[in-house]
């Protein structure tokens, strides 16, 4: 099966969006098989023609939302719809798992573009608690569609993270769960995400489900506006949670060829 896709990179969060339609069921293994073909790769997701109500459609292999392939969706809209240097536009991504349709705002620099994504509501955010090796913690849990991000002060130990994920992931029950990994000022973040599914564990270069999951719980525990611009290992990721509950979150795409 011939696979038509294109690399589009949001904050280094390499990002493969597959033009080619490929039944839900066969989503998953065809993610894998591409991410090992292309090892820079961080997430795959589906994309398909919108409809009256959006101008494009997109699935993530593991059925998460995924704010990264959200803003490429958009940005190769609008690349794909012409959209000259200097100018911006407005796109709309239906994601399939998320109720609302999402307002992706694109810009063009040059031969790169910045996005303004109106990012959806968390379905909860709660506390809980979890188990590794005899020990308890407590985390502030931030829960979108197909994923659950919990919020971490303070780096974990890498090899702790990459096992305690999967352990609290199948013990939770849930469908992708995300370590957000904090600096003590809270200046930097290493994103940790695992999808079950797809069997797939990855630090990855920024997470933008992740980021606006840290500035949606600090808006909701302090009840005021906050405004972050977090350090991730691919650049800098901006997020600004409402005490209203709105989210804005903000990054810089480059679209990297296709195959």
């Amino acid at each position: 099966m011939d696979i038509k896709y294109h690399m589009i990179d949001p904050t280094g969060n390499i990002t493969i969006l597959v033009e080619t339609p490929v039944k839900i069921e066969d989503q998953p293994f065809i993610g894998k098989l591409l991410m090992t073909k292309e090892p820079i790769c961080e997430q795959v997701g589906f994309i398909s023609k919108g409809d009256k109500d959006c101008d494009i459609i997109l699935r993530m292999a593991g059925g998460e939302f995924c704010g990264n392939a959200t803003m490429s969706a958009a940005v190769f809209w609008a690349k794909e719809s012409g959209l000259s240097d200097g100018n911006k536009i407005d796109v709309v991504v239906k994601v399939l798992g998320v109720s609302d349709h999402i307002d992706v705002l694109v810009e063009r620099c040059g031969e790169e573009y910045f996005g303004s994504v109106t990012m959806p509501r968390p379905l909860s955010i709660t506390t809980e608690e979890f188990f590794y090796d005899g020990h308890k913690y407590r985390y502030p849990v931030v829960n979108f569609p197909g994923i659950s991000h919990l919020v971490v002060d303070d780096y974990l130990p890498v090899t702790m993270a990459e096992d305690a994920i999967k352990v609290w992931a199948h013990e939770k029950g849930y469908e992708g769960i995300g370590l957000m990994n904090l600096s003590r000022d809270h200046k930097q973040l290493r994103p940790l995400v695992y999808i079950p599914s797809a069997d797939s564990l990855v630090w990855e270069s920024s997470c933008a489900s992740g980021t606006t999951s840290v500035g949606a719980y600090y808006a909701y525990r302090d009840r005021k506006d906050c405004h972050f611009e977090f350090e991730e290992p691919g650049g800098i990721l901006t997020i600004d949670a409402g005490k209203d509950g709105s989210l804005k979150l903000s990054g810089k795409v480059s679209f990297m060829g296709s195959n």
